[in-house]
């Protein structure tokens, strides 16, 4: 590691130098309330002549690959501190806009915004925000209702600067006294992961499965990170929405690991879990993409079987969510052509009777997040278990005793009859027809 303090339009303005926002990391998501406080701190050192101002740390790691080497350009992946980077670039660009100085935008341009005698941009931000970023460097047309806080951003400091008594030439002057620490990492010597989280400790926290992406990645060279965030982790955003991750990652870790995670300690339990397995990063995100696809079917119920979607719809709509580790299980049994479609949907009816009759019961719903959670390895140690699937886990379930219990017929019968079922929250499923397998006890 090697760190030390700089001027940050020094930082900057490194001749040959293209500062590159890693695959792993989420979205330029600065808001309005941080561009006000970064424009207030050069505010502040412009009007009342403060000698430096502390802008905040920089880590990175030089890319080494072939490739980057042989084309003469040094490329900083950006570890910690692409939202003060990016924001710099977009103030930049709008100081280059607003300038009547030629000598200040030709300085500017060539200096800051982009490497000088190549076609390079001087920051590569990732996918999605690198499109409307080349767009508004190169002065292409956006729309005007663009989201991306690329451009929101941008106007934003257009039309402060417009109206701000401070002159353009001061804002620019003004940049160079800004400093940064700027922290160096050997790839081969330093921990990228435990260094990025002690660092945003603080700040714009990240979610558990920001943490998780990051930890799968980043110890990968650049090339590596960006073949497995294709071809599996933006997969995986894609079937599920970032903020369904975490969800699915703890419901995954759960049916592989037959402990439950607390929701605020998913990645905790995730980086235990990779310390266990013997497997490469390629092979573990090829199978939460397989089992992300699963999942996904239980969010949208997106099923060619009709009566496939019909009982995972209703176990879904008694917002049974604990049941989805053992149901990945299920699935995958499925999948692997263990079961048909007619013990699958015979086992998950199973299943929603189970769940149902206890609400009827008034059971506490706590122990089933235990009862989901082994009932698949219940299943699996039983021999012979393939051959007698449907039978064996209905075994399982009315085997259950104390707070586990599955209610039997009389027992049911007695709530049902002395209950208020108009104050029932879940009594649209006793208007449910009956299908056949209907389990009775």
């Amino acid at each position: 590691m090697k760190a030390s303090e700089i001027k940050f339009e020094e930082f900057l303005n490194k001749k040959k130098t293209n500062f590159i926002i890693p695959v792993y990391q989420r979205n330029y998501d600065w808001k309005y309330a941080q561009c006000m406080e970064f424009i207030k701190d050069i505010e502040s050192l412009a009007l009342r002549n403060k000698e430096t101002h502390f802008l905040g740390t920089i880590v990175y790691i030089k890319n080494n690959d072939i490739e980057a080497i042989e084309s003469g350009i040094t490329e900083y992946i950006i570890i910690d501190g692409q939202q003060r980077i990016t924001t710099s670039m977009l103030f930049l660009k709008a100081l280059y806009d607003l300038s009547e100085d030629e000598d200040d935008k030709e300085e500017i341009y060539d200096d800051y915004l982009t490497i000088k005698r190549s076609n390079k941009l001087k920051l590569k931000p990732i996918k999605d925000d690198n499109e409307i970023f080349v767009k508004l460097l190169n002065n292409e047309n956006i729309d005007e209702n663009e989201t991306s806080k690329i451009y929101k951003n941008y106007v934003f400091f257009i039309k402060y600067l417009k109206n701000s008594v401070i002159s353009i030439e001061k804002y620019f002057k003004t940049l160079r006294r800004l400093w940064i620490v700027y922290i160096e990492l050997d790839r081969e010597k330093d921990d990228p992961q435990l260094i990025f989280e002690s660092i945003n400790s603080t700040g714009l926290s990240l979610s558990e499965a920001d943490l998780i992406r990051n930890f799968i990645l980043m110890d990968k060279g650049y090339k590596e990170q960006n073949y497995l965030f294709e071809e599996y982790w933006l997969k995986i955003e894609k079937l599920l929405s970032s903020e369904r991750i975490s969800s699915f990652i703890r419901d995954y870790l759960t049916m592989k690991e037959n402990n439950i995670p607390k929701q605020n300690e998913v990645y905790i339990a995730f980086k235990s879990y990779v310390s266990k397995i013997d497997n490469n990063a390629e092979y573990l995100l090829k199978d939460l993409l397989y089992y992300a696809n699963i999942y996904s079917k239980f969010l949208y119920l997106d099923y060619k079987n009709k009566y496939i979607k019909q009982v995972i719809k209703e176990l879904r709509d008694l917002k049974v969510t604990v049941a989805f580790p053992c149901l990945l299980n299920i699935f995958n049994d499925l999948d692997k052509c263990v079961i048909d479609d007619e013990i699958l949907i015979k086992s998950i009816l199973l299943i929603r009777n189970y769940v149902f009759r206890r609400l009827v019961c008034e059971y506490n719903t706590n122990v089933l997040n235990k009862v989901f959670m082994t009932l698949h390895k219940e299943l699996v140690a039983i021999e012979n278990y393939k051959q007698n699937y449907y039978e064996c886990l209905a075994s399982i379930l009315i085997d259950k005793r104390g707070k586990a219990i599955f209610p039997r017929n009389n027992e049911f019968k007695q709530y049902f009859i002395s209950k208020n079922i108009y104050k029932f929250q879940n009594k649209k499923y006793l208007f449910i027809l009956p299908q056949k397998n209907q389990t009775t006890f």
